[in-house]
């Protein structure tokens, strides 16, 4: 899942540096903010609830 925030971060950061001024529209901002808060999310909630000791636990239990 950590991966996977990183990847957001990498691709939102891609994308911005093929923007131009005439391809820069609202939608593209917010698509911009959106992709890396996914990330940020998802990272958040693996840490908070602790999936992957849970899901150790269930393969050792």
């Amino acid at each position: 899942m950590r991966l996977f925030d990183l990847l957001c971060g990498f691709l939102t950061s891609i994308f911005v540096a093929f923007q131009t001024k005439a391809t820069w529209t609202p939608n593209i901002k917010l698509i911009c903010a959106i992709i890396p808060l996914i990330g940020s999310l998802a990272s958040t909630v693996v840490l908070q609830f602790k999936v992957f000791e849970t899901w150790r636990l269930r393969e050792e239990g």
